[in-house]
């Protein structure tokens, strides 16, 4: 269960279990964020299923369309906003259960919370692993297009990729009349990039904000946001923990 999730997302090896028929599957472009930490992945593929929650006497089932994420997870597959809707589910997170409307009363589903906190974890450490490859090759990538390989041994040691700020930083005043609006650099800067640095920031102080009065533009909507609930529900408050 994800409600911040644009997206229904299940994974390659959870259709392979499924022996779902490849032919059912569309070609996908889309792209998502949030899974691999500051990697965009993109989907290979897409799929409509069949989606059933309940029991026989009291079930709700909807079609639901899921892209296929590139890799592989704790989970079997994730339920996005657009499942959240269709269903008009409410999630519990902290008791692991997903309540919804059904035909015959509520249909409640629950969740072992062993099980989910073994599948985060394992989904937490194959993210890792997959961003430790992606940062290898990049920097490896890197490496080959700036040097002669027939010059130089590639060093298999680790690269830190750590941001290191640096020891001292000097203020200067980048707005044209206003000496409060300042901005901060090294003060052991090359000149040359000094020079270059203070004239860049002074030339698009413009695009700097230091109170919220400088931005009067920004729409509402970006910082913004709606509950999904059914109109007519009696709010509940979730008990102190």
């Amino acid at each position: 269960m994800d409600s911040g999730s644009g997206l229904n997302l299940i994974y390659k090896d959870t259709l392979d279990k499924m022996h779902i028929d490849k032919a059912r599957i569309e070609q996908s472009n889309t792209t998502f964020q949030d899974i691999i930490p500051s990697r965009e992945a993109r989907c290979s593929g897409k799929i409509k299923l069949d989606v059933v929650f309940g029991t026989p006497e009291n079930y709700r089932s909807e079609e639901l369309l899921f892209h296929m994420a590139p890799f592989n997870s704790g989970y079997h597959a994730l339920l996005g906003r657009d499942a959240f809707s269709r269903f008009q589910a409410i999630p519990r997170y902290g008791y692991i259960k997903l309540k919804m409307p059904g035909p015959n009363g509520i249909i409640t589903i629950t969740s072992d919370p062993g099980k989910a906190l073994r599948a985060k974890n394992k989904t937490a450490s194959l993210a890792l692993e997959a961003l430790s490859e992606a940062l290898a090759a990049e920097e490896l990538t890197t490496l080959r297009s700036t040097v002669d390989k027939d010059d130089v041994i590639l060093d298999k040691r680790p690269k830190s990729t750590s941001f290191k700020p640096a020891d001292e930083i000097v203020k200067f005043q980048v707005h044209p009349t206003d000496p409060n609006k300042t901005a901060s650099i090294g003060a052991q800067l090359d000149p040359t990039v000094d020079a270059a640095l203070r004239a860049f920031l002074r030339e698009n102080w413009d695009i700097f904000a230091w109170h919220p009065s400088d931005m009067p533009r920004i729409p509402h909507r970006l910082a913004e946001h709606s509950l999904n609930i059914i109109k007519g529900f009696k709010p509940v408050k979730q008990t102190l923990r």
